[in-house]
């Protein structure tokens, strides 16, 4: 009966051994894929603490949009009187005797719409443009300070 509980245990010592030795040999493969999933997880959270710590500390920037119809005279007032990306002014006018003026002071970006129907009369003044959009449609004018030029002319212009 010795020799076969030695066998019995010679036989549990080898299934053990073989299973060691197939962990020692699987490790080395599997070892790179869990820490790959730590750091994965880890950069997830990171990403959503700075996220929220940035959102808390310096809000959001929304784009603003501004219109100006019938009646109406309005300068451009968010961001310190500049237009930045994603901004939208729009001047609009219609009727015999309707009028809308819409000003920019500085034009970094955005878009300025102008445009009036119907006899009314819609103007767009942009007095420094760098960047940015003025759209003028049928019915709109578009000024422009010094005898027609605007300084630093480096947005688009377009009249239809």
């Amino acid at each position: 009966m010795k020799k076969s509980r030695r066998k019995n245990m010679e036989k549990k010592l080898a299934v053990a051994v073989s299973i060691v030795n197939m962990l020692n040999s699987i490790a080395p493969v599997a070892l790179p894929y869990v820490e790959l999933a730590q750091n994965v997880n880890k950069e997830a959270q990171n990403h959503n603490y700075a996220e929220a710590i940035q959102g808390a500390c310096y809000g959001r920037a929304y784009a603003a949009e501004q219109t100006v119809t019938n009646g109406e005279t309005s300068s451009w007032t968010e961001n310190g009187g500049t237009m930045v990306s994603s901004d939208k002014q729009t001047v609009t006018a219609s009727g015999t005797g309707g009028t809308a003026i819409g000003t920019v002071e500085t034009m970094d970006g955005g878009t300025q719409t102008v445009f009036a129907s119907n006899g009314g009369t819609a103007s767009g003044t942009v007095t420094t443009m760098y960047g940015g959009v003025q759209i003028v449609s049928s019915g709109g004018a578009q000024i422009c300070p010094a005898l027609g030029q605007c300084n630093g002319l480096d947005g688009q212009r377009h009249g239809y």
